[in-house]
C-alpha cells in the first residue's frame, strides 16, 4: 500500500516523528514513529509483505502508533510539541540543540555557538 505524507512534525524530547499519511483513497493516519528517517512533506511510504520502501529505498521505519487523522488531533500535536523546526524547517540555528534527543536534527539546523 502506498502513503503519501503531507504533514510532519518532530518531538525533540522523545526523539520521534508525527507525519500525517493520506492513501489513494484518502483514507488519513497520523503515524507516530522512530527510526533513521524523517518523513518530510511529499516523501512516499511503499508498504509491502516484507518490506517498508521510503521514496523507493528500503528504509527503517518503526511505528509506535497510528491514530485516525482529525484535525483536531493534529491541531494538538502542533501546539504541544515544541520544535522549532516544525515552525520554521529551513532553520539553521538552533537555541534547542542541547535538549535535543536527535543526534541529527531532522531540519538540518545547527546548535547555536556559545558568544
Amino acid at each position: 500500500m502506498q502513503w503519501n505524507i503531507e504533514n510532519s512534525l518532530v518531538c525533540p524530547v522523545t526523539g520521534t516523528g508525527f507525519s500525517v499519511a493520506a492513501s489513494a483513497k484518502n483514507l488519513k493516519l497520523i503515524i507516530w514513529y522512530s527510526g533513521d528517517y524523517f518523513l518530510s512533506i511529499g516523501s512516499v511510504i511503499n508498504i509491502t509483505q516484507n518490506e517498508v520502501f521510503i521514496n523507493g529505498v528500503p528504509g527503517d521505519l518503526q511505528v509506535i502508533h497510528a491514530f485516525p487523522y482529525t484535525e483536531n488531533l493534529w491541531s494538538t500535536f502542533s501546539k504541544n510539541i515544541e520544535c522549532p523546526g516544525n515552525q520554521n524547517p529551513m532553520l539553521l540555528i538552533c537555541n534547542r540543540r542541547s535538549l535535543c534527543k536527535f543526534a541529527l536534527c531532522p531540519y538540518g539546523a545547527r546548535q547555536k555557538r556559545p558568544q
